[in-house]
């Protein structure tokens, strides 16, 4: 197909647990004009095959196989080299589209033009835990800075990426939330408030697998778009530069003064950082941190230390 509306790029590796049910979310879409790019990064169980049967019985679909493994960001940007779409997206191998996603994506840009990006709502699924969502948030300066808001449903124009280039591969594991950040420097992100997309959480997810690095690696991300943010956002809240510098001495464990942090957090936000810290990387850096908010905190304290004790 010629010039699709839409361009999907599906990187893979290893994905045949739950690859043809990503597939078919696309296939099922009631928006048809798209084609999809399925990267192969050298998967070495059946997902070659799997992707072969589907090129197969639909010319909407290719493949690129890479000749050796490139991760992520790098495999994003081999796949979109090849996009012709007006508007662009990706996908992964254990995730669903719900069946109006592109449909609703679409329009929503077609009908609102000074909107480069729209996201919507995903349902995060997961074994042991509890129904969640992702993408309730809306995309303010504020909200991107603090998390990546945009979750895993999503689609942008392609002439706004041309403008701002490729996903950046030394930020494996940051590169989706780096591109938003880069995205709404150049224009508007808006979210549709409807549920339109599953997201598998497993023991295999890439956030799972590498859950620490992760972490730590989006704060470096977050830091450096603070002064950036600052200056093209002037009414930027005080609140979440005082977050990301909070963030910055946690990671870096120099000791912290509160009184500062009083101004703007209540003892109960500062506790669920540092417990988010702590958990990432048990230390009794965080727990000296805890029992500094006094009283209650103490007590948490010392339940969290027989909770990790083993892992310090």
């Amino acid at each position: 197909m010629n010039n699709p509306k839409i361009s999907i790029v599906l990187p893979t590796y290893n994905g045949e647990k739950y690859l043809s049910s990503s597939i078919q979310s696309i296939l099922k879409q009631t928006f048809q004009d798209w084609e999809l790019i399925v990267v192969n990064d050298c998967s070495t169980d059946q997902t070659p095959d799997i992707i072969k049967k589907y090129i197969e019985k639909d010319n909407r679909i290719k493949v690129i196989n890479n000749e050796s493994n490139q991760k992520l960001p790098k495999s994003l940007n081999i796949g979109f080299s090849q996009a012709t779409g007006k508007y662009l997206t990706w996908t992964s191998d254990d995730n669903e589209y719900y069946p109006d996603a592109l449909n609703k994506m679409y329009h929503f840009l077609e009908n609102n033009t000074d909107i480069g990006m729209v996201y919507a709502n995903c349902l995060v699924v997961s074994k042991d835990k509890k129904d969640k969502y992702w993408g309730y948030l809306d995309a303010t300066p504020e909200n991107l800075l603090k998390t990546n808001v945009c979750g895993a449903c999503f689609l942008y124009k392609k002439v706004l990426a041309d403008r701002i280039g490729e996903y950046n591969e030394p930020l494996f594991l940051a590169e989706d939330h780096d591109y938003w950040l880069r995205m709404r420097l150049q224009c508007k992100i808006e979210r549709i408030p409807e549920v339109l997309y599953l997201y598998r959480k497993h023991d295999k997810n890439l956030s799972a697998t590498y859950k620490k690095e992760a972490f730590f690696r989006d704060i470096e991300l977050i830091s450096s778009y603070k002064d950036i943010y600052a200056k093209t956002f002037p009414t930027l809240d005080l609140k979440i530069q005082q977050y990301i510098t909070f963030k910055e001495q946690l990671k870096s464990k120099k000791d912290v003064s509160f009184d500062q942090l009083f101004k703007y957090f209540s003892k109960k936000e500062l506790y669920k950082e540092i417990k988010s810290f702590l958990i990432i990387d048990p230390s009794e850096f965080y727990l000296k941190l805890i029992r500094k908010l006094g009283g209650f905190y103490w007590f948490k304290s010392y339940l969290l230390y027989f909770k990790i004790k083993g892992k310090l």
